[in-house]
């Protein structure tokens, strides 16, 4: 095959161009109902689905669920905040809609590792602060490391504590209980006193921050397109 000429791989260049470009058109549209109060729910709708779309469309050869937090990790240039522990997810969730999820349940000695971070962190009310709310993950296991207790599994450990991961939340929350079941539990609903209606926001998942990410991802998968010189379509792992 002969190799391309200068104007066939310019053309390329500049039609990956105008593809991103479009998808920054959309962005754009999306910050308009973001700054909306009325339609703040609905910009944080769209914006898991673009997250998603992106995702796919990177990753096709993975599940929607990996595809979605891989481009999140690896294009958002937030890896470190989205591999963060939520600790009061993981207080909370014996109460929660995933208490019965197989996968969750897979987490062995769940109540001692409980009774651990509850020691080393501070009581489900304590952190409710933010500082003390959201934990690096290394910094959890090496509690656990440091209280050790007959039948511990590191290696289960450190397979299943990303389930609650800041990165796990997003997928799950927004992305799935959000978009299917219209429910946004990382957002509080309310009217102010001059009959006008708005969201107040609980949790680092903020809508400003999804704006971030796939503003973030929209520009480094374009990037890294131009600079291998592939269709957006055309990565493979």
């Amino acid at each position: 095959m002969s190799p391309q000429t200068p104007n066939h791989q310019e053309l390329k260049r500049q039609a990956i161009q105008a593809y991103f470009a479009r998808w920054r058109e959309d962005l754009t549209n999306v910050r308009t109902l973001l700054d909306d109060r009325r339609y703040r729910l609905e910009a944080i709708l769209i914006l898991s689905c673009y997250i998603d779309a992106l995702g796919r469309l990177r990753y096709p050869k993975r599940s929607g669920d990996k595809a979605y937090k891989t481009i999140v990790k690896q294009y958002s240039g937030r890896r470190q905040d989205f591999e963060m522990i939520d600790l009061l997810f993981f207080y909370q969730w014996p109460r929660s809609d995933f208490r019965d999820l197989k996968i969750y349940k897979e987490l062995e000695h769940y109540e001692r590792l409980l009774e651990i971070l509850v020691a080393t962190f501070g009581s489900e009310d304590q952190i409710r602060d933010p500082d003390r709310r959201y934990q690096n993950p290394n910094d959890i296991l090496a509690a656990v490391l440091a209280n050790p207790f007959q039948g511990f599994n590191r290696r289960n450990l450190q397979r299943k504590l990303p389930l609650f991961s800041i990165v796990e939340i997003l997928y799950r929350l927004v992305r799935c209980y959000a978009v299917h079941a219209k429910s946004f539990p990382l957002v509080q609903s309310y009217v102010d006193t001059h009959g006008r209606s708005g969201v107040r926001e609980n949790h680092f998942i903020t809508a400003e921050l999804l704006y971030t990410v796939t503003s973030n991802i929209i520009e480094r998968y374009e990037s890294e397109c131009l600079a291998e010189g592939d269709w957006p379509h055309a990565f493979r792992s």
